[in-house]
Parts: C-alpha cells; sequence; structure tokens
C-alpha cells in the first residue's frame, strides 16, 4: 500500500505529526493528545513510540477494521497504537527522534506558560 502513497511519510507541523509511514499509521495526530514520546526496541528495531492521552481516541475512528484491530494490538503490547520507524525514510532515526522530543518540549512549554 505504501509504495503507490504520495503523501509525505512524516509531517512535524504547530498543529501535531502526520504519520503516514506504514500501513498502520494513525495520521494527524495533535501535540494536546500527546503524552509522551519515547525510543523504544522490539527485535532489534528501533521505533519512535508517541503514547497517546486517550489512544482509543484514536483507534475508534478508525473505519478499516482490519487497521483498527492491529492499532489495538498495538495498544494492548505497547501501551500506545502510534508508532514511526524510520525504514524507508530519508533522515535517521536520532534525527528524527530529537525533531519530534524537541518539539513536542516546545509546545509543552508554550502551553505551560500560557496557564
Amino acid at each position: 500500500k505504501k509504495l503507490f502513497d504520495k503523501r509525505p511519510d512524516v509531517v512535524i507541523d504547530a498543529i501535531g505529526i502526520v504519520d503516514n509511514s506504514s500501513a498502520v499509521s494513525l495520521g494527524r495526530i495533535l501535540w494536546e493528545d500527546i503524552d509522551a514520546i519515547k525510543e523504544i526496541t522490539v527485535v532489534n528495531q528501533k521505533f519512535i513510540k508517541i503514547y497517546l492521552k486517550n489512544p482509543e481516541d484514536y483507534i475508534s475512528k478508525e473505519t478499516n477494521v482490519i487497521k483498527r484491530n492491529m492499532m489495538k494490538m498495538n495498544l494492548k503490547q505497547s501501551g500506545s497504537p502510534a508508532s514511526i520507524s524510520v525504514n524507508g525514510l530519508k533522515i535517521s532515526f536520532n534525527e528524527l527522534k530529537n525533531v519530534l522530543i524537541q518539539k513536542f518540549e516546545e509546545i509543552q512549554s508554550v502551553k505551560n506558560q500560557n496557564k
């Protein structure tokens, strides 16, 4: 499926992250819905795991039953349905991880200042 998808794999903007990097990607993830961003390793492969405040909200929006079940399985196994692998991306794992964490921390800082 991804071979024929011409959308950018990952977009990071002021609103959040648009993840189109895999068949089970969540699409647009709002910064306000993200609880944490961490690195995990599964069978010697690194992933950037995006922990959501309300992961079921994202899962319930998915209309494809197979994809929704895969998201549920990811949530059960790792605590989040959202993860990004850099396999096939034109950026290194550390670069993407650092950009995501930096942007997340910036958004959190601004949010805390506005309280």
